[in-house]
Protein backbone atom coordinates (compact mmCIF):
# COMPACT_ATOMS: atom_id res chain seq x y z
CA UNK A 1 0.00 0.00 0.00
CA UNK A 2 2.89 2.59 0.47
CA UNK A 3 3.11 2.51 -3.54
CA UNK A 4 -0.39 3.31 -3.91
CA UNK A 5 0.25 6.16 -1.30
CA UNK A 6 2.93 7.73 -3.20
CA UNK A 7 0.95 7.19 -6.27
CA UNK A 8 -2.21 9.62 -4.71
CA UNK A 9 0.56 12.02 -2.77
CA UNK A 10 1.96 12.70 -6.44
CA UNK A 11 -1.28 12.78 -8.13
CA UNK A 12 -2.52 15.68 -5.41
CA UNK A 13 0.96 17.48 -5.99
CA UNK A 14 0.50 17.00 -9.47
CA UNK A 15 4.29 15.03 -9.59
CA UNK A 16 2.29 13.05 -12.53
CA UNK A 17 5.21 10.68 -13.97
CA UNK A 18 5.87 9.69 -10.39
CA UNK A 19 2.59 9.08 -9.56
CA UNK A 20 2.81 6.90 -12.75
CA UNK A 21 5.68 5.00 -11.82
CA UNK A 22 4.75 4.81 -7.88
CA UNK A 23 1.45 3.36 -9.38
CA UNK A 24 3.11 1.14 -11.52
CA UNK A 25 5.14 -0.16 -8.77
CA UNK A 26 1.80 -0.74 -6.14
CA UNK A 27 0.41 -2.65 -9.36
CA UNK A 28 3.24 -5.13 -9.61
CA UNK A 29 3.58 -5.86 -6.05
CA UNK A 30 -0.45 -6.38 -5.37
CA UNK A 31 -0.11 -8.81 -8.44
CA UNK A 32 2.63 -10.46 -6.61
CA UNK A 33 0.87 -10.89 -3.36
CA UNK A 34 -2.21 -12.14 -5.33
CA UNK A 35 -4.46 -9.30 -4.83
CA UNK A 36 -4.97 -8.74 -8.71
CA UNK A 37 -8.27 -6.61 -8.40
CA UNK A 38 -5.65 -4.22 -6.49
CA UNK A 39 -3.21 -4.71 -9.15
CA UNK A 40 -5.87 -3.55 -11.92
CA UNK A 41 -7.12 -0.63 -10.25
CA UNK A 42 -3.07 0.39 -9.50
CA UNK A 43 -2.87 -0.15 -13.09
CA UNK A 44 -5.38 2.05 -14.12
CA UNK A 45 -4.19 4.54 -11.98
CA UNK A 46 -1.24 4.73 -13.46
CA UNK A 47 -2.38 4.69 -16.69
CA UNK A 48 -4.88 7.75 -15.96
CA UNK A 49 -1.74 9.45 -14.42
CA UNK A 50 0.23 9.14 -17.74
CA UNK A 51 -2.36 10.49 -19.84
CA UNK A 52 -2.25 13.54 -17.61
CA UNK A 53 1.84 13.69 -17.87
CA UNK A 54 0.94 13.94 -21.40
CA UNK A 55 2.68 10.76 -22.09
CA UNK A 56 -0.67 9.09 -23.74
CA UNK A 57 1.77 6.41 -25.43
CA UNK A 58 2.21 4.50 -22.26
CA UNK A 59 -1.59 4.45 -21.13
CA UNK A 60 -2.18 1.24 -23.28
CA UNK A 61 0.40 -0.68 -21.74
CA UNK A 62 -0.43 0.22 -17.94
CA UNK A 63 -4.05 -0.68 -19.29
CA UNK A 64 -2.94 -4.03 -20.75
CA UNK A 65 -1.21 -4.91 -17.08
CA UNK A 66 -4.78 -3.90 -15.87
CA UNK A 67 -6.88 -5.95 -17.97
CA UNK A 68 -4.47 -9.06 -17.10
CA UNK A 69 -4.39 -8.48 -13.72
CA UNK A 70 -8.43 -8.47 -13.76
CA UNK A 71 -8.18 -11.30 -16.00
CA UNK A 72 -6.32 -13.28 -13.10
CA UNK A 73 -9.01 -12.19 -10.81
CA UNK A 74 -11.65 -13.88 -12.79
CA UNK A 75 -13.24 -10.18 -13.77
CA UNK A 76 -13.35 -11.03 -17.17
CA UNK A 77 -16.01 -8.49 -17.54
CA UNK A 78 -13.60 -5.81 -16.10
CA UNK A 79 -11.29 -6.88 -18.31
CA UNK A 80 -12.84 -6.93 -21.54
CA UNK A 81 -13.71 -3.31 -20.68
CA UNK A 82 -10.13 -2.10 -19.77
CA UNK A 83 -9.30 -4.04 -22.89
CA UNK A 84 -11.36 -1.99 -25.27
CA UNK A 85 -9.84 1.21 -23.52
CA UNK A 86 -6.29 -0.12 -24.42
CA UNK A 87 -7.66 -0.53 -27.72
CA UNK A 88 -8.48 2.77 -28.10
CA UNK A 89 -5.85 4.76 -27.21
Amino acid sequence: DAWKQAGEAGTAAAALLQAAVAFDRAGADFGQAGLFDKAAAAWASSADALGKASLPEWQPVALEFSARAWMAAGAYANAAIVGVLAMSR
